[in-house]
Parts: structure tokens; C-alpha cells; sequence
């Protein structure tokens, strides 16, 4: 499948086809709009005021197209990918700013107020969840040096006076079998409660080891997270939530991409991948009635044990061992008010982190065996403030600005490196935002984010050091509803101007490692549509569109300038139509779609454009659930061939499963 566009073309024409269909005038009905309240801007507000593109699931769209973890919400986000690097984690892609292996996220990710780690993290299991926000574009004035392209929150549903209880499961393809359940309540009415939350999960897996006669990439893990609020008076509240995963997987996804079959390796490897990652952090939080005044203090810790073959074969020529031992203490303290006409937040943030790696490389290709033990840690400190003025009642402006200072540290004893450097820089934002009506709103934005400098442990000595990225953001977009909020579209338009670009360039033939190499730009649109026709049916539909290419870059390999970034897809898609009545009946049919991914930088390797169809149906009483549903039910592939230049990254193929759920 070829799927090509003209991307200003196409802008203007979306952008003009959305304005001319977009009826300005309010109606009696439309004053009566559902309220649905987010905490983008680290105070809660109400989403449709918000001058953000962001995309917000709920608890219940969440459990409705059957998302299962973080990974999955892509299928439902304009202009996000989610890329799992083979055994090196999950990378993000939004805007056309992607995550080299080598380098860290550009998206930041909170879950619960936690920072997650790099790569790892991003499989988070959503269980018992209150909703999750994804906002777009730069967002480091509030959110720091990880916010470049945007930021993923997850937020817990937390504990109150209503009792809740719930355990499901899943049978499914390739022996899928989960277990799960929620509780939670009151301990002492008004003043404390509790909740806990846990799921088991496994699966076979869908590439075969013909040599070992057993599957490669079989699934497993346990989730376990438990949630305490107090509240000791009307004004005073403290959130405790700890979490646990433990994962003991085979293998990667992955096969030589010269393999005559993508799910047959033939390896004298048993391949495994185990990891334990704790989650824990305490909110404070006080309301005086004028003010609200919250500290968040965090603590994430991820271990990490693979066991790879990267050559496929009966041989050993090329297998990784590696561990990881990663954390980081992290704490936040902010102060935020609201008069009525000023809304203002300020606050600081410090944080401290450390990773720790081991590589083993196995061979018996005279010159490729080796072994490396690094360290590399890190310290950051933020201050922040942003304010919001309204002018009138239809016209306000958002500004704010961050300072964020990090020093980075990496040493590697076997070559007796021993390095420290600093890095700093500020995160303006600019917002202008107009509400036409009480259901139209249009906004302006300039914003600026940047990725942190870091070290290179592959360079050559004396080269480590790579400096910081740093990202403009121009973006205008609008809000609208229609029908008593039966109608809902949003539109953004944007522009991003990427300086001192993080890539792996080579600075000899065969010789690669992390610098600032490359300019590049990205620019394109998101738009959001769903549509209740009537009570029990509703139409959905989001268009992700992004052009981003390297205006400048070459190395001792070429020239690239022009070409497309890596793992950056021209579009993604998901449109469909659901059906819910009071008898109890509920289907739901979704169809996405991903575009054209290169996996190179000279764009000579790539992903095709590919569909996917995603399908669930059952009946909903009082106490119980059970459905039938189907994750890529047409089966289809959409391997990406050529990642790394070598390899394959085989695509799941199709499940069928039935879901059981039941309340007490």
C-alpha cells in the first residue's frame, strides 16, 4: 500500500474545509456542555479551555477499545507512535521528533507524578485508571527537560466513600490468559481510604526457534499497585501509590531481515528478557481556600537482565548479555492560586539519577567479543512560573517561562573515563486564547522545549559529550462543540524549528555515535472528531498528519539533507463507530492506520503504510461483562524490515480472545 499527500496542500484544505463547516453561532442547547476536567497545566481545568492539543482517554474509552497499557494509545492519539526498540525498551514519536535507542525520550511520562526512566516504562499496565492526557508540542515551561515533543500523564483513579470491586480475565490467541482485579473504599469514612489493583498476563509467542523447538518471544509478567489517601481535614489530603512489575519474557520480536520466514530463527540462544520495576511517590496537597500549595515526592527504580542472539543462527557470532540497574529520587513543590481574572502556578523541582549497565558481547568472530560496565548519572533543578490573565471574558493570555540546569556524569573504568558535564536552558511559552462562544474556542501558541546533552559511551575519547536539542513551537488550533456537546471537534496547526539535532551520525566509514549532527523542521496538523448520533451510537475519528525532515545533516556516510527522521509515520489514523444501549448491548469496531515509517536515516529502509482493524462485542449487565473481541482481525503484517540496517521487527498477527469481567 502507497499512501502519499502534499502536506501544505493538505493543511490548508483540512484547515479551510473544518472552518467553513464550523457554525459560529450558540444555541440554547449548546450552553449545557459536559464538563471534563484535566490537569495539563498542573491545576484542574476544564479540557475544552485549555489552549493544548491533547488527547484526553477516559476510564471508560480506555475500557472500551480495550487498552491494556501505555502502548496502546497510540491507536487513539493524532501524530503519537510508540516503538518498542528491541530489548532496549519503548521509544516515542510525536510530532516528528523521534527517540534514537542511543538517546532519551523527547516525550516525558508521568504516572501518578512518577518521571519514568528513558525507554522503560512505557509498557506501564493501565489498571483501575482515572484518565490519561497527552499533550502535544513543547511543554518543558511546566514539565521540564524530558517535554520536548510533548508529555503522556497517567492518572490512578483514587480512592473515596464509594466502595468498588472488580475481577476480570482473558482468554485469548497463542494460549493468551489474564487475571486481574481491583478493590477499593473506605478505611475511615471521609478521612482514609485505600486501593489495590493487580494483573498476571501471559502469552505465547509468534516467532519460533525451529533448533530449539520452542517459541522465542513468549510473554509474562505480574502488576501489583496499592493507592492510600488520607485526609485529615477539608483542606489537607496525602496520596500514597506504590507500584510493582515483574516481567519474565523470552526474547525479542526480531529475525534477521535476510530470513526467508520473519517468525522461523534458527538460535542456539535461549533468549530471555526479566525486569522488576518499583514505582512510589507521596503528594501533599493544601487548599487554603485562596491557594493550593502540593509537593510530589518520587522514587522510580527499574532492573533490567537480557539475553539476546543478534545473529539468528546456530552460531555464536554475535550474542548480548546486558544489565541495567536505573532509578531516580525526584520531588516537585508548587504553589498555585486562582482570582478569578489571574490564574498563576510557580514551583521547583530537583532530581537526581543513576544508571548503571553491563554489555557482554559473545563471539567467536575473532575482534567482536567484549565487555563494558558504565555509570552514568545525573542532577537536574528546575524553577518555574506560569500565569494566565484574562482580559475580558472571551480573550486571555497564558505566558511562562523554566530554568532547568542538569549535570551529567559518565565514567567507564575499563577505559578510565571519568567525565562531568553541565547543561542549561529556558522553556518560554506564549498562549493567546479567544473563546468565540461557550462551545467555540480558537488559540495561539509559541513554545519552547529542549532534550538534555548527555554522553556518547560508544565515541571515541574526547568526543562523549553531545550538547542539548532544542525545539520551537508554533501552533495555532481551535475547540468546538455542538449539540449539547453531542458533536465535539478539535484543529491544530503546527510548526516546529529543531536546532543542534541529536542523532547517530558516523564520523568515519564505519564508525557511530550520538552528536549534534543535524537542523531539522516538522510541521503538520491533528484533528479530533466524535459525534453521538443518537443515544446508543456514536462515530469517532482523529487524523494525525506530520512532514519532518533534516534540513541539514551529513556525516562520513552522506548527505541525508531533505530526507525524512527515522520512526516518524507521514500519518496515523483511527476512525470507527460504537453502539451501546440500555438492553445491555455493546459493540465497537475501530479502524487505524499508520503511514509510510522510515527506518533510516537515508531512508532507504521502511515500514509500509498498513490498516488495522481492532473489534469488540458483548453484553453489559449489572455485575458482568463478556465480550468477544479481535485485535488485528484482518490479520495483517506490517513488519519493519531493515531496522538497525539488519534486522526485522516481526509484527504481532491477529488475536481473538473472549473478556469476563464482574463487579460485586
Amino acid at each position: 500500500m502507497n499512501i502519499r499527500f502534499k502536506t501544505k496542500r493538505l493543511i490548508a484544505a483540512t484547515a479551510i474545509a473544518f472552518y467553513l463547516g464550523t457554525p459560529f453561532s450558540a444555541s440554547a442547547e449548546e450552553a449545557e456542555l459536559e464538563t471534563i476536567t484535566v490537569t495539563a497545566n498542573k491545576t484542574e481545568e476544564n479540557v475544552r479551555e485549555v489552549p493544548i492539543s491533547m488527547t484526553v482517554l477516559s476510564d471508560v474509552t480506555l475500557e472500551d477499545a480495550k487498552i491494556e497499557s501505555v502502548k496502546d494509545i497510540a491507536d487513539l492519539t493524532p501524530n503519537l507512535m510508540l516503538f518498542e526498540h528491541p530489548g532496549l525498551g519503548v521509544a516515542t514519536t510525536m510530532r516528528g521528533i523521534s527517540a534514537d535507542p542511543n538517546l532519551g525520550n523527547s516525550v516525558a511520562m508521568f504516572v501518578d507524578g512518577v518521571p519514568v526512566l528513558g525507554l522503560w516504562g512505557f509498557d506501564e499496565t493501565l489498571m483501575d485508571i482515572e484518565r490519561v492526557e497527552v499533550l502535544r508540542g513543547p511543554q518543558g515551561t511546566l514539565y521540564g527537560k524530558e517535554a520536548e515533543a510533548g508529555v503522556i500523564n497517567v492518572i490512578t483513579r483514587a480512592p473515596d466513600n464509594t466502595f468498588r470491586a472488580k475481577v476480570s480475565g482473558d482468554l485469548g490467541s497463542d494460549a493468551k490468559r489474564t487475571a486481574g482485579g481491583t478493590l477499593s473504599g473506605p478505611i475511615i469514612k471521609d478521612r482514609l481510604f485505600a486501593g489495590i489493583s493487580g494483573k498476571y498476563y501471559t502469552k505465547d509467542g509468534y516467532i519460533y526457534n525451529s533448533y530449539q523447538d520452542r517459541n522465542k518471544n513468549d510473554r509474562e509478567y505480574g502488576y501489583g499497585k496499592l493507592f492510600v489517601r488520607a485526609t485529615p481535614s477539608d483542606h489537607l489530603s496525602f496520596d500514597l501509590v506504590s507500584s510493582y512489575t515483574d516481567n519474565d519474557s523470552g526474547g525479542t520480536d526480531t529475525n534477521s531481515m535476510t530470513a526467508d520466514d520473519p517468525n522461523i530463527v534458527q538460535s542456539n540462544l535461549t533468549e530471555f528478557d526479566k525486569s522488576t520495576t518499583a514505582s512510589h511517590s507521596l503528594k501533599a496537597r493544601y487548599d487554603t481556600g485562596s491557594f493550593v500549595v502540593e509537593n510530589i515526592t518520587a522514587y522510580r527504580k527499574h532492573k533490567n537482565d537480557v539475553q539476546n542472539d543478534w545473529d539468528f543462527t546456530q552460531a555464536t557470532v554475535m550474542h548480548g548479555i546486558g544489565r541495567q540497574d536505573t532509578w531516580r529520587l525526584s520531588n516537585e513543590f508548587r504553589v498555585s492560586g486562582d482570582t478569578g481574572r489571574l490564574k498563576w502556578l510557580t514551583g521547583l523541582y530537583a532530581d537526581n539519577d543513576v544508571y548503571e549497565g553491563l554489555l557482554v558481547i559473545d563471539s567467536s568472530v575473532p575482534g567482536f567479543a567484549s565487555t563494558a560496565y558504565r555509570e552514568l548519572g545525573g542532577r537536574s533543578l528546575g524553577v518555574f512560573g506560569s500565569l494566565t490573565w484574562a482580559f475580558t471574558e472571551k480573550l486571555s493570555l497564558t505566558a511562562g517561562t523554566r530554568f532547568d540546569w542538569d549535570e551529567k556524569t559518565f565514567e567507564e573504568a575499563a577505559r578510565d573515563i571519568d567525565l562531568k558535564n553541565d547543561y542549561s536552558a529556558f522553556s518560554p511559552k506564549v498562549a493567546l486564547q479567544y473563546a468565540v462562544t461557550e462551545s467555540h474556542m480558537v488559540y495561539g501558541t509559541v513554545s519552547r522545549g529542549y532534550r538534555s546533552g548527555g554522553f556518547s559511551p560508544i565515541a571515541p575519547e574526547g568526543l562523549e559529550p553531545y550538547d542539548k536539542e532544542t525545539v520551537t513551537n508554533f501552533e495555532i488550533g481551535s475547540k468546538h462543540g455542538w449539540l449539547n456537546n453531542r458533536l465535539t471537534a478539535n484543529l491544530s496547526l503546527f510548526y516546529m524549528d529543531i536546532d543542534d539535532m541529536q542523532v547517530t551520525a558516523a564520523h568515519t566509514a564505519s564508525r557511530v555515535y550520538v552528536s549534534n549532527a543535524a537542523e531539522a523542521s516538522s510541521y503538520g496538523l491533528e484533528t479530533e472528531l466524535a459525534w453521538r448520533v443518537f443515544q446508543p451510537v456514536t462515530l469517532f475519528a482523529s487524523l494525525g498528519l506530520t512532514k519532518s525532515e533534516f534540513d541539514e545533516f551529513s556525516d562520513a556516510q552522506g548527505d541525508y539533507s531533505g530526507n525524512t527522521n527515522i520512526l516518524v509515520p507521514n500519518l496515523n489514523f483511527n476512525t470507527g463507530v460504537q453502539y451501546r444501549d440500555e438492553r445491555g448491548i455493546f459493540a465497537r469496531v475501530d479502524l487505524n492506520g499508520v503511514g509510510r515509517t522510515y527506518l533510516d536515516k537515508d531512508n532507504t529502509n521502511k515500514r509500509d503504510a498498513y490498516f488495522l482493524v481492532n473489534a469488540k462485542a458483548g453484553y453489559e449487565a449489572d455485575h458482568y461483562d463478556i465480550y468477544l473481541y479481535a485485535r488485528n482481525a484482518l490479520d495483517e503484517t506490517y513488519n519493519a524490515v531493515g531496522y538497525f540496517g539488519a534486522y526485522t521487527v516481526v509484527s504481532p498477527p491477529r488475536e481473538l480472545g473472549i473478556q469476563m469481567n464482574y463487579r460485586f
